[in-house]
């Protein structure tokens, strides 16, 4: 194929790899219009006829901006969803769109069931507070026996203790006395009789006493000495045997008494801590029914959602992520726990949430300005503040799954009482403003390799011109080099036979900035010697190819 023809294909191809989406902007120009040049084609020896295919370089400035599409939501909204634990129906809802005010109900879920089992359930707490009575009053039953067992075995150890020590300090000393007195006396009667005896012998020796009364004086004698062998033999048996059997007993009777006092305290304890159990077991299962009961009745009262604010009601089927269910929300619906029903927008507050490739995400921060048109308003624009940036890149895109946007939410500055959520926008975001600088429309500038190039309206026709580009917008680009102000350049792709193509002069590519390499190929050094990227602003519209 010839040079000049590869030329002209390569110069035919348009650029058909930029974004399937546009970098926003309007052009600011300072003056009126942008001057469009009206004339034909030009062929050798042929003039130019008049048409809008053609524009001048001017001096304008501009914005440089991302436009964007989305959809409007509240700033604040709340979720009401079905908190109980079962599947359930609705009975009652309001209808999608109403405004309502906090406190209003605005659905019933259906709670027959939940109020059979609270029925049920509140019979089951009176028995539990009538088994709690009856074990408190068995405990208080139980603390008095104790108390009287108690008394009673203490009474037992006081009288074992008292008839010890009355035997201890009363009868031993007693016994011990008479017994003291009744050996002394017999020993003394003995004596005495003894005297007698040998006096009575004395006198019946000498003829003064009958034998029988000295007999009777003897026998007195004998019974005299029997009495003290008895009196020391009732002594020595007292001491020997009665007093350590009486002794014994009585320790015993004082030990068997304060055994029977600890018995009593510990089957005492037993029988408290038995009936105490019982009682803490009843109140447990009180508390525990009380509890379920409360539980019961919260539930009930979650099946009817009444508004916690002011706002607007929006069925869950009608936001995007519940479309699939393909119904909405109406009497008999079937709902299932956790399930969310409701939501309601604080619409006194929107915010604009719009998708932006994750290629430009970059570039927009918040606390950038914007301008929101509303299409439900008749393409209404509201200013607006980029409020925040997702974290993550989303795809919903299903066609292109490597398509990948993120999402920003955009403030709107003034509250419009028309907006709903849900309402289709469109968000130009200002990310920069250009001073006034050379442009031509962006229409006008194409890429043969690695240089950028327009055709423009020569002497000779339309010539392919190589340019240097600065920032862009979506309908404006800077030119830094190449052209001059008032040159006209076309700005569509030339019809056959239309533009003069040759090969490139090295005066017009040194004058842009380009240069030939030694196979005498045009070659960008800037970006061959890895120039740092342009700022974000110039990198607004992706390069055309």
């Amino acid at each position: 194929m010839p040079e000049a023809a590869r030329s002209v294909a390569a110069v035919r191809t348009r650029r058909s790899s930029a974004l399937p989406w546009i970098v926003g902007g309007v052009a600011v120009l300072g003056l009126s219009t942008l001057g469009v040049a009206l004339f034909g084609g030009a062929g050798e020896g042929r003039g130019l006829r008049v048409g809008s295919d053609v524009a001048e370089a001017r001096r304008a400035g501009f914005e440089i901006n991302i436009t964007a599409v989305g959809e409007l939501e509240a700033a604040r909204q709340v979720q009401l969803r079905n908190d109980l634990e079962r599947q359930t129906t609705i009975v009652e809802i309001v209808p999608e769109g109403s405004s309502v005010k906090a406190g209003d109900v605005l659905a019933r879920l259906n709670a027959d069931e939940m109020q059979r089992q609270i029925d049920e359930e509140s019979m089951q707490v009176d028995s539990a507070q009538a088994a709690v009575i009856a074990a408190e009053i068995a405990a208080d039953i139980q603390k008095s026996e104790n108390e009287s067992k108690v008394r009673q075995a203490r009474l037992k150890v006081d009288l074992a203790d008292l008839a010890l020590r009355e035997w201890a300090e009363g009868t031993v000393a007693t016994q011990r006395e008479t017994n003291r007195i009744a050996i002394e006396k017999a020993d003394r009667e003995l004596a005495r009789l003894d005297e007698r005896r040998l006096n009575s012998e004395s006198l019946h020796g000498r003829g003064f006493l009958s034998k029988d009364e000295l007999e009777r004086d003897r026998t007195a004698v004998l019974e005299a000495r029997a009495d003290l062998t008895k009196a020391r033999l009732a002594h020595d048996t007292y001491e020997t045997y009665q007093h350590p059997k009486e002794e014994r007993t009585k320790t015993s009777e004082l030990e068997e008494a304060r055994a029977e006092l600890e018995r009593v305290s510990k089957t005492n304890d037993s029988e408290l801590t038995s009936k105490q159990a019982a009682l803490a077991n009843a109140r447990n299962q009180l508390a525990s029914r009380q509890a379920r009961l409360k539980r019961l009745e919260e539930q009930r009262d979650k099946a009817t959602l009444k508004a916690p604010i002011d706002g607007l009601v929006v069925y869950t089927t009608s936001l995007r992520q519940w479309r699939w269910m393909g119904r909405s929300w109406a009497v008999g619906s079937q709902v299932y726990p956790g399930q969310e029903i409701i939501v309601l927008p604080d619409t006194s507050g929107m915010l604009a949430t719009v998708r932006v490739h994750e290629s430009l995400a970059g570039r927009i921060t918040p606390g950038l300005t914007a301008i929101v048109k509303v299409d439900a308003l008749g393409g209404r624009a509201l200013p607006g503040t980029v409020e925040s940036i997702g974290v993550l890149a989303q795809s919903d895109d299903w066609i292109d799954e490597n398509k990948r946007e993120y999402t920003v939410k955009i403030a709107l500055a003034e509250p419009v009482a028309a907006l709903k959520p849900s309402m289709r926008v469109e968000a130009t975001i200002r990310l920069a403003s250009v001073e006034p600088t050379l442009t031509v429309p962006i229409q006008a500038v194409f890429m043969d390799g690695a240089v950028r190039f327009v055709y423009a309206d020569r002497s000779q026709g339309l010539v392919r011109v190589p340019v240097r580009v600065g920032k862009r917008s979506d309908t404006l680009c800077e030119i830094t080099a190449g052209l001059s102000e008032a040159d006209r350049v076309l700005i569509r792709d030339p019809r056959p036979g239309e533009a003069l193509v040759t090969a490139w002069e090295k005066a017009a590519l040194d004058a842009a900035g380009y240069a030939l390499d030694d196979r005498g190929q045009a070659i960008d050094p800037v970006a061959t010697a890895g120039e740092p990227a342009p700022p974000a602003e110039a990198r607004a519209h992706p390069p055309r190819p």
